[in-house]
This record gives C-alpha cells, sequence and structure tokens, in this order.
C-alpha cells in the first residue's frame, strides 16, 4: 500500500520485498538448473570421446587462432563443449534452457562466425 507521499507502507513493503526475492530464486534455481544440465552434457560426452579433449566454455577463433568477434556487439561467442580429437574438432554441444528462446544467441554466433 502506498502512502501519501508515494513511499511503500509496511506491508507494502513486505510485499516488494518478496516480489523481488522471488524472481531471484527463480534464476537461482534456473541457474542450478542449467549446471546440472552443463555437467550432464560435459560427462555424456566425455563417456561417448573418451579418447578426445572435452572443453567447455570454448570461444569460436578465427583461422589464425584469435577470438572471433561480432562487430555488432564487440563480444565474442563461447561454445558450451567442444570435442577435440587428434587435433580436429568432431562435435560441438550446447546446453540451453529448455525453455528460452535461442534466436538472439543464434544471430549472435552468425555475426560471429561471419566476421
Amino acid at each position: 500500500m502506498l502512502d501519501a507521499v508515494g513511499g511503500v507502507a509496511k506491508t507494502g513493503a513486505r510485499k516488494l520485498a518478496h516480489a523481488i526475492t522471488k524472481p531471484r530464486s527463480t534464476i537461482t534455481a534456473n541457474a542450478i538448473a542449467g549446471a546440472r544440465r552443463h555437467a550432464a552434457v560435459q560427462e555424456d560426452l566425455r563417456q561417448q570421446y573418451p579418447d578426445a579433449s572435452v572443453q567447455s566454455e570454448v570461444y569460436l577463433r578465427t583461422a589464425d587462432g584469435k577470438i572471433a568477434i561480432d562487430p555488432r556487439t564487440g563480444a565474442g561467442r563461447r561454445l558450451d563443449h567442444v570435442v577435440v580429437q587428434e587435433g580436429n574438432v568432431v562435435a560441438i554441444r550446447e546446453t540451453t534452457s529448455m525453455t528460452a528462446s535461442k534466436t538472439a544467441q543464434e544471430l549472435h554466433e552468425a555475426r560471429v562466425r561471419a566476421a
């Protein structure tokens, strides 16, 4: 409830505090679920490719080994999982939310690859 000068009354403050912490707990739950998915994919790749190097959070790179940069955002693009065997990339896997839109991520990656 708002008071006459626009401040938050005590009951309103409690409701506001709950509203602020609820999304935080949702974010935390999503982060934990994401970390679990990431670890599970990493382990699956290790089992699929026992003789390979399964790398995590690897930047896309140019042919000369420099980090490829998105000219629009100025940021690089990290791949969640990259499997390297005998010096060659044999698999790339992304670990993403089951509900999040991938459109922005895909556009960003396309720009980085094109740069």
